[in-house]
Parts: structure tokens; C-alpha cells; sequence
């Protein structure tokens, strides 16, 4: 299979970077994720040109601590992974007309599924299913995807402070299932005193 490997980066409070750097990197599991399972990266792209600082704006949420209600420090990690092949049976790109289309066929046979099994008037809890649809798609029907991609909107502090909303998206993830595809890992950054910014 073709590789190629590419830079991305990774925003944390510093103790789980410290814990990231000692053990590595464990998958985010849930259906509420943007994107399912997996580590998430901010990567480069049109949406994203600056993915450093959104992973910069990122380690500053993440640091808040909610036992004491105050922030910590954040840190930021470049990582190195590989994309062993833009097949999509592995890589699924949400930013590529086949990607989509692959999508839309597994959204598709999860909503007959679902509406099928569903009880009338069932309400549930999480606003969107994209992370719901792609672990189903992984779990039930096979698809064995190592790496997916696509944009979304994120919010900094400021922006979740304020409840701002927006639908254009302003950055591009790139989630690593299989960690084994992460080659490397280096603290590039640590930010102190968030409590203060």
C-alpha cells in the first residue's frame, strides 16, 4: 500500500500530555464524538491553515479542571502519522465526493435500521448521530476505516463562554482509529496560567 506520513497536532491539559508522552494516546470511545471513536488531530487544509493554534485554543478547554472550577496548564503535541493508502476502506475523507457518497451509504442503512427498531415518540439524547452513524458503520456493517477526516466548527474559550453558534466550519480533524499508525510524538508547547487569558 502507498504511505505517506503528515504532521498534526494535538491540543491537551499538560497532565495528559505528560501522560500522552509516558504511555500514548487512548481513543476517544462514544457516540457523541464528532467523528466516532479514535484520537482526534487538528491537520491542515483550507478550513484549517493554522491547525497549531486550533489545537493551541483547544489545550486551553481542555485544561479546564472541573473538581476545582479553575483552568491549568494546556500543552500542545505534534504528532507524525502515517496514511498507509487513500483507499476508502481505510481512509474516509468527509472532504472528498467518494467519502461523502460512502457516508451517505452507511447513514442511509442506519436510519432504515433505526426507524425500523426505533419506539414512537423516543427522543434521544445527542443532537447529531454523525459519531453514532460511523461506529455503527464500523461495528455492525465491517467497515474497517483506520483514519477519518473531515471540517467541522469549533469553538474557542471565548466562544463557548458566550454560546456562540456557527455552521461554517473552521477547522478539519483527522481521527486516528488504529494508533499504531501514530509514529511519533513531541511536545511543542504548554501554556500557563490559562485562568488568566
Amino acid at each position: 500500500m502507498l504511505a505517506k506520513t503528515i504532521t498534526v497536532y494535538h491540543g491537551t491539559s499538560k497532565q495528559d500530555a505528560e501522560s500522552i508522552l509516558k504511555k500514548g494516546f487512548n481513543r476517544s470511545k462514544g457516540d457523541d464524538h464528532w467523528l466516532g471513536d479514535g484520537v482526534y488531530f487538528f491537520t491542515e487544509s483550507a478550513t484549517c491553515p493554522q491547525p497549531q493554534e486550533k489545537a493551541e485554543e483547544w489545550a486551553i478547554a481542555s485544561a479546564w479542571d472541573n473538581g476545582s472550577y479553575k483552568y491549568t496548564e494546556g500543552a500542545v503535541l505534534m504528532v507524525e502519522v502515517e496514511i498507509p493508502t487513500e483507499d476508502s476502506r481505510f481512509y474516509l475523507d468527509l472532504n472528498t465526493p467518494n467519502g461523502i457518497a460512502l457516508f451517505n451509504i452507511i447513514r442511509d442503512r442506519f436510519q432504515k435500521f433505526s426507524f425500523a427498531t426505533a419506539k414512537r415518540g423516543f427522543k434521544p439524547k445527542e443532537m447529531f448521530k454523525d459519531g453514532t452513524i460511523i461506529n455503527w458503520g464500523r461495528n455492525l456493517l465491517k467497515f474497517d476505516f483506520s483514519l477519518i477526516s473531515g471540517d467541522f466548527y469549533v469553538k474557542n474559550k471565548l466562544e463557548r463562554i458566550k454560546f456562540f453558534n456557527c455552521r461554517i466550519p473552521n477547522s478539519t480533524f483527522l481521527v486516528v482509529f488504529d494508533t499504531a499508525l501514530i509514529k511519533s510524538t513531541k511536545l511543542i508547547k504548554t501554556i500557563p496560567n490559562i485562568d488568566k487569558l
